[in-house]
């Protein structure tokens, strides 16, 4: 018998407005860039009284963890990353509370930052322990890494 999970999309106050799925529930920037693997934009720290919102779109984001806790109960079957960065911090955020063992695969971009301590030994310490299985794709930019992992 064949197993179907709908998509999940981030429930916005409306169709039209945009959001963002991060490590925590609340407020982030969204900056405009142009380089390379960024899709457009890249998410920056969260929005608070002191924020500096000049050049930026301010979007609601949802917590990795609240889109777990809405999910119905038992595995998820297939989680695709694809989010500029904000890969590390939800992987994080998941792995601590446990949440990743509800993952069976996994297809993510990984983008590294060396000087921020974003390397692929952490990130694949972390996967392998969580799937144990592990799958490495590099791309012409050094920078981006296309992974798959799984139990």
């Amino acid at each position: 018998m064949a197993r179907f999970r709908l998509a999940f999309r981030p429930p916005c106050p409306t169709p039209s407005s945009p959001c963002a799925v991060g490590d925590r529930d609340g407020w982030v920037r969204l900056h405009r860039v142009t380089g390379p693997n960024t899709g457009g934009h890249a998410v920056s720290a969260p929005v608070t009284p002191e924020s500096d919102l000049a050049g930026c779109d301010v979007v609601r984001c949802v917590g990795i963890e609240t889109i777990f806790a809405d999910l119905p109960p038992g595995d998820v079957d297939l989680m695709k990353l694809d989010c500029e960065g904000a890969e590390w911090p939800i992987l994080e955020t998941l792995a601590a509370s446990g949440s990743i063992r509800r993952v069976r695969h996994l297809v993510m971009e990984l983008h590294l930052d060396p000087p921020a301590g974003r390397t692929w030994p952490p990130m694949a310490a972390l996967l392998t322990q969580a799937f144990g299985r592990v799958r490495l794709y590099e791309t012409d930019d050094p920078q981006l890494l296309r992974v798959m992992a799984s139990h």
